[in-house]
């Protein structure tokens, strides 16, 4: 699609999401498309949800914090707030971290696949481990999500 209509957001986009499940070999091309699709569609809610995760995954929070807000205003569905509560978390904002977590978790309906409960049950640990003040994000943690 791409080559067909290089100006198109939506082929950036599915482009850059497909690199991105190729694996961290990948993750400059990712960002390059996922870049092109926002700056031709900054309004995009899954454009920006993207760009907050896989900042998120590459540990760099103040980079993603942007997209996240936007994402999250312009997405009330709670997937936005799953990307953003891990890009908080490691700025160390556990309250706003906990609080997307939260949302996420009453108002995400992933469906009732095991993928989705793995989903919903990972980010409860995460919820709780966040309560009781411990920050569950490491190394291997973001990598184990980049192979999601």
């Amino acid at each position: 699609m791409v080559a067909l209509l290089p100006d198109a957001a939506a082929g950036h986009f599915n482009l850059g999401l497909a690199l991105g499940r190729l694996g961290p070999a990948h993750l400059q091309d990712t960002i390059a498309e996922l870049e092109k699709a926002h700056q031709m569609a900054p309004d995009f809610p899954g454009v920006n949800n993207a760009l907050c995760w896989r900042y998120a995954l590459m540990w760099r929070p103040e980079k993603a914090m942007p997209f996240c807000d936007r994402a999250v205003e312009l997405d009330p569905s709670g997937a936005s707030h799953d990307s953003r509560g891990v890009a908080r978390a490691q700025l160390e904002d556990i309250e706003g971290a906990t609080a997307d977590f939260q949302y996420f978790l009453d108002h995400y309906h992933p469906g009732n696949s095991e993928a989705a409960k793995r989903l919903m049950t990972t980010r409860r640990a995460w919820l709780r481990a966040l309560q009781a003040g411990e920050n569950p994000f490491d190394a291997a943690t973001l990598a184990d999500l980049a192979r999601e």
